[in-house]
């Protein structure tokens, strides 16, 4: 048994804190999607709920517990795990601005980053936009690359291909980026 608690304190060791200063939206969303996946690959997910708030609470560390313990909880509702990541994700990322939130997607430029990171953020953003179909979201993408990207030449380019898909015109960007570094 003693074995058992000393791998359990390897595995929660191993998990990042949240992060409550910068991005939060981000990084509760981040914190969130690691602590699923650790509930999952220790099989958390199959204890109580005592265990798993126990658990989702050690992993957020000291800052997050002084928020924790602002929250109003009915009867019962401490130990029941979705309540508590509902508290979090409220607390965490108040309503959107969608108007706001396209507004920063549609002025995205490539900035002093390879191509692979700013269609990353590009990808990330384009989600917080809300336009709920995947398709729209990739042709959005592939449009908002061309616009955004640093070098003129590529994108005079890709504005002579039709009906290209997002995959080549990354492929053409990641082309013409590692050229010039050679």
């Amino acid at each position: 048994m003693n074995t058992t608690i000393n791998e359990r304190k390897l595995r929660m060791e191993k998990i990042q804190p949240l992060d409550t200063k910068g991005n939060t939206v981000l990084n509760w969303k981040n914190c969130l999607q690691r602590f699923e996946i650790f509930s999952t690959a220790t099989d958390l997910d199959s204890k109580t709920e005592k265990i798993q708030c126990a658990q989702l609470l050690h992993c957020l560390r000291e800052d997050a517990i002084q928020i924790y313990n602002t929250f109003n909880f009915g009867v019962d509702e401490k130990e029941k795990i979705l309540i508590l990541k509902g508290k979090f994700t409220r607390y965490f990322m108040p309503k959107k601005n969608l108007t706001y939130e396209r507004y920063k997607f549609f002025t995205t430029r490539q900035e002093n980053v390879p191509i692979e990171k700013f269609v990353t953020e590009l990808k990330n953003q384009v989600k917080q936009c809300e336009f709920g179909n995947e398709k729209l979201e990739e042709e959005l993408i592939k449009t908002m690359v061309i616009i955004g990207i640093k070098d003129d030449a590529t994108r005079e380019k890709l504005l002579e291909k039709e009906d290209t898909s997002l995959e080549k015109v990354i492929e053409c960007c990641v082309i013409t980026e590692s050229s010039k570094k050679n």
